[in-house]
């Protein structure tokens, strides 16, 4: 299937509307007791990057938001935490596969994500993309 380019921008902007309401549900725990910086300062950056068309450094921040969530994950296995790193990994995909034509990378983070979370439609349905796009 070929994306026109409203269509494609309807998706776009669909996913980042997605996400901002995501975020408004989620509330972070701290990292750790003397950690000032919290994956939802990594996460924001992030979107408000992606949001304003500036690619790679949201690609940046996602990264750094995922190492973040990761080691929190890896602590707490905070049912919150594992949906905001599927969430960004899903993001950063989604940058990656349409925005960078960065296919194999792209799949490698959406496989992640639904890894993490079976249910998640949005990541298989982009993660088929990428994976269509590979041939």
């Amino acid at each position: 299937q070929k994306w026109s380019k409203a269509g494609f921008l309807r998706m776009n902007q669909w996913v980042l509307l997605s996400f901002m309401i995501f975020l408004e549900q989620v509330q972070f725990q701290p990292l750790a007791a003397t950690s000032k910086v919290q994956p939802r300062d990594d996460l924001d950056a992030a979107f408000e990057s992606h949001q304003r068309g500036d690619f790679d450094q949201a690609i940046k921040s996602y990264r750094k938001a995922i190492k973040m969530l990761e080691r929190t994950v890896s602590k707490s296995n905070h049912q919150r935490q594992i949906g905001s790193l599927c969430t960004a990994l899903h993001n950063l995909g989604f940058i990656l596969h349409y925005e960078k034509k960065r296919h194999n990378a792209a799949a490698k983070y959406l496989k992640r994500a639904t890894g993490l979370n079976p249910s998640y439609f949005e990541a298989y349905h982009h993660l088929g993309q990428a994976l269509r796009s590979l041939g």
